[in-house]
């Protein structure tokens, strides 16, 4: 017999919800998510959940919000641990970062994208302890690339969302099958790519 869900005594309902719901997209996607169910395995009745979120909609952009938070950190992490000096490999290692998260997170990265389309930036913003969202962690990391190639850190603002839209279709190959799987090899061919563009954007006469 199946056992039904411990009752939920915790103060944090609307935390508890979200985690709740990152997990059934986490597992199912998105369109396996439901409010009902999701009170349901919480072990509270579905109006505590409306409570805190009107809608499926409403509880999908909290948690986007959360997971682009969490990409940021994880971007800004891979930074930190390149040494000061090294701005490319710096570079290098947030793009790595960027496709290591879609590829642990695939319907959750799915989602955020979708609800960003559907809706708008603003409304999935989540930004890192440092307060920046993974745009600017990128954007920021080029500028450090111009200065240290003697560039001024905004004479090509440009680039950064060239760079993000190849991070992102390896990452949307990778994840639907149709790339490499292997962690090495997928490392390997984000660093390969990146360094391509990277050092052609960089002999082009400024």
């Amino acid at each position: 017999m199946k056992k039904k869900p411990a009752p939920y005594h915790h103060g944090d309902l609307r935390n508890a919800i979200v985690v709740r719901a990152s997990k059934i997209v986490q597992e199912d996607g998105a369109d396996a998510l439901s409010l009902r169910a999701c009170a349901r395995q919480i072990g509270v009745d579905a109006s505590a959940v409306y409570r805190h979120f009107k809608s499926k909609n409403d509880i999908l952009l909290e948690i986007a919000r959360t997971a682009f938070a969490r990409l940021a950190t994880q971007m800004e992490l891979a930074e930190s641990k390149v040494p000061t000096q090294n701005p490319h490999d710096a570079l290098l290692a947030i793009g790595v970062a960027y496709v290591f998260f879609a590829r642990a997170n695939p319907h959750i990265f799915d989602m955020m994208f979708a609800l960003a389309a559907k809706n708008c930036m603003a409304d999935v913003e989540g930004k890192s302890p440092n307060g920046k969202n993974p745009a600017e962690i990128l954007h920021a990391a080029w500028g450090r690339v111009l200065i240290a190639n003697g560039r001024s850190k905004n004479s090509d603002d440009s680039f950064p969302l060239l760079l993000w839209g190849t991070v992102h279709g390896l990452s949307n190959l990778i994840n639907q099958g149709l790339g490499l799987q292997d962690e090495t090899a997928v490392k390997t061919a984000v660093e390969s790519a990146c360094k391509s563009m990277i050092s052609g954007r960089l002999s082009e006469p400024t």
